[in-house]
């Protein structure tokens, strides 16, 4: 059928009556009928934007032949585009039953997730629906971050800790990736891996080195853990930069460490000297790196306020330490 530009809405009709009529013929297979109604619906939405209509036509194709993909397809978009989400839920399960590819369905249950969750106020469905979508495809990252943020909300650690590794390990496109290497950490000391969430942690301040719940975290673990350097370091931006959003509480013992790290250090400079003058006769040249010699005096430095090593801490040093 030809149409010339002024005369479209005529045109469109004519167009709908001849499929009307055709599909009304006795002797046409079901299927085709279907499928003439199915183009019928598709008209009053597209050209006329007539959704009445249109769901009408839709509802007669699959009166008449029940497993009809594309009218059941159309009618779950139309019922999602009027915001009729119970039918759209029901059209989504008999969509399902119709459909052989695994993946497929599995974007069909994410998409009906989120009708469940949001629309029908029903989160435990949703999260069924969202496992049923990654046994299907595993592949499926919308349905992985989906299912670790409510895991992860849930403190349930452990399925948490899993997801969370699907989804910083397998090259998703993520929002805000630091906040993902953040949870994982979290999830992972939860689960008593502590090294593996340092290192999730270290990742995460990688991706963004003033998130303040990550520093946090390796602030207290780099001090637990003897790594002086990086615990000045960390503690310093902390008080410098976020002063404001800590309790005087935290904050007074945010600086009691700054001051145990720097003493720390300045002893482990002066130990160092001091065993390195023991063994190596004066005038020599150490054969050793300074590096050996610093991790050498590490025990002797870890006494705090040592009276053999005090006296010899720079001036500006203990300063800074008395001010902390």
């Amino acid at each position: 059928l030809e149409l010339v530009p002024d005369d479209t809405y005529h045109g469109v009709n004519q167009l709908i009556q001849t499929l009307l009529e055709w599909a009304g013929r006795e002797g046409i297979p079901p299927v085709d009928r279907a499928a003439a109604l199915c183009e019928v619906g598709r008209l009053y939405e597209e050209q006329l934007d007539d959704l009445v209509s249109a769901q009408r036509a839709y509802g007669e194709a699959i009166a008449l032949e029940p497993d009809y993909g594309p009218a059941l397809t159309s009618l779950r978009a139309l019922a999602i585009a009027r915001g009729e989400w119970r039918d759209a839920a029901a059209l989504m399960d008999r969509a399902l039953e119709l459909i052989d590819d695994p993946v497929e369905q599995a974007r069909l249950l994410v998409e009906n997730a989120a009708i469940l969750r949001d629309h029908l106020g029903a989160p435990d469905a949703a999260l069924e629906a969202l496992e049923r979508a990654i046994e299907l495809d595993p592949d499926n990252m919308q349905a992985v971050q989906w299912l670790a943020g409510s895991s992860f909300a849930r403190q349930d650690w452990g399925p948490a800790r899993d997801l969370l590794q699907r989804l910083v390990d397998g090259n998703a496109e993520l929002k805000d990736p630091h906040e993902y290497h953040y949870r994982l950490a979290v999830a992972c000391e939860h689960e008593g891996q502590a090294d593996k969430a340092f290192a999730y942690y270290v990742k995460s301040f990688n991706r963004a080195p003033m998130n303040l719940p990550t520093l946090n975290r390796l602030a207290e673990m780099c001090f637990d853990r003897g790594q002086w350097e990086n615990a000045l370091r960390i503690i310093d931006a902390i008080v410098n930069s976020f002063a404001d959003e800590k309790e005087p509480q935290e904050l007074a013992e945010l600086y009691v460490k700054l001051g145990l790290c720097e003493l720390h250090l300045a002893q482990r400079d002066v130990a160092a000297r001091r065993l390195k003058g023991m063994v190596v006769p004066t005038g020599a040249a150490s054969e050793v790196v300074d590096l050996a010699w610093y991790d050498a005096a590490e025990p002797w430095a870890a006494v705090s306020l040592d009276p053999q090593l005090l006296p010899d801490v720079d001036l500006p040093v203990i300063t800074r330490v008395v001010r902390a």
